[in-house]
């Protein structure tokens, strides 16, 4: 079981959650900043 320490926001099934791994691939965006200011998404 995970702990508030070892948070997994991708693992929303009971079971990954419970074995701590990941059983499918979950999108994930990100909006990354530079020094100057901009911001670039990833997916």
């Amino acid at each position: 079981m995970c702990t508030e320490g070892n948070l997994r926001y991708t693992d929303t099934l009971f079971t990954e959650q419970e074995r701590g791994v990941s059983i499918k691939a979950t999108p994930l965006t990100l909006l990354l900043p530079d020094i100057k200011g901009k911001s670039y998404l990833m997916n």
